[in-house]
């Protein structure tokens, strides 16, 4: 929420945040993992998402910028969904810069979903200019980096001109995911490999 609240001051956007499910339970290790990813793309959605008030109001749209943070455990796995109602991801921008720098190729066709992957390698911005928030190219490469790891999946809808939806699935417990096997006087155990130090 502060996190929200200080970047909204930041960049002089009229935003309003909305959180749902704060009761949903997580493990602490878990929680600490995602921690920097999720203020990543919360930062996004604020910045890159929602637009000017003046560019909202031409385009016929509330004044008040939205973003949503939502989370939910189904299954084994506890969903954060991080959505805003602001402008959608630029494919065109996106492609064309993907292109620019050798990421895609021209001569061949790609879906929208594929186009969209691209924000996810290293060092991509499509920011103009650097600020505290966006454009220093520490991107959604590391937010992807960090839910596989944990054994953790994103997912992007991308509506254009309506907004833009982060999903993140991740598991509810580390230690049920990963583990070391170790033979300790011809008994097997498993340890954590969170708590693995060195081996």
């Amino acid at each position: 929420n502060r996190v929200g609240r200080d970047t909204i001051e930041e960049l002089q956007k009229n935003v309003t945040l909305r959180f749902d499910g704060e009761e949903t339970e997580i493990d602490r290790n878990v929680a600490d993992r995602i921690l920097d990813p999720l203020i990543h793309i919360l930062k996004n959605a604020i910045s890159h998402g929602i637009e000017s008030e003046q560019e909202r109001i031409a385009k016929g749209k509330p004044a008040l910028g939205l973003v949503s943070i939502l989370a939910y455990s189904k299954r084994g796995n506890v969903y954060i969904e991080v959505a805003d109602n602001g402008r959608g991801l630029p494919v065109d921008k996106i492609y064309q810069k993907a292109v620019d720098r050798g990421l895609l190729n021209p001569a061949q066709d790609y879906t929208e979903d594929e186009i969209i992957e691209v924000i996810f390698q290293p060092g991509f911005s499509t920011a103009k200019q650097v600020d505290n928030v966006s454009g220093r190219g520490v991107g959604l490469d590391v937010v992807k980096t960090e839910i596989i790891r944990i054994g953790g999946k994103v997912e992007v809808k991308n509506h254009p001109g309506e907004g833009c939806r982060f999903t993140l699935r991740i598991p509810i417990n580390l230690a049920a995911i990963n583990g070391t096997i170790v033979e300790i006087m011809g008994n097997n155990y498993i340890i954590p490999t969170v708590n693995v130090r060195q081996i």
